[in-house]
């Protein structure tokens, strides 16, 4: 069975994120540090994937998107349901210092992987 749990990067703490991030904040920036570059997020499906509300998700994501911590890109894209036949779809990026630690095999100073 695989081990589950959380990394933070060093920022986090070393920075003082720890005390400057609410809890609305916090939680997302966990969600935001288990996805991809680009992920999108239907927060009307918190409460049924990870327990909380849809409104502490989107005052999560707008506190790291203030602090410059998440970017956010906008798109319309087709909705046949929706009433204008548009549907409005945030995708989230984290900014390069907050990004998980790739487990890219070292790399000596020669480019070859370490031995």
């Amino acid at each position: 069975m695989a081990e589950r749990f959380l990394l933070l990067p060093n920022i986090y703490w070393l920075d003082g994120w720890h005390e400057e991030l609410d809890l609305p904040a916090t939680v997302m920036l966990l969600v935001a540090l288990h996805e991809r570059d680009g992920f999108k997020l239907p927060t009307e499906r918190m409460p049924q994937w990870y327990g909380w509300s849809a409104d502490t998700a989107e005052r999560g994501l707008a506190s790291l998107a203030k602090l410059e911590i998440l970017s956010v890109t906008t798109r319309m894209t087709k909705a046949p349901l929706s009433p204008t036949g548009l549907a409005k779809t945030n995708e989230y990026t984290l900014q390069p210092l907050w990004r998980p630690v790739s487990k890219a095999p070292a790399v000596n100073k020669s480019g070859r992987g370490a031995t």
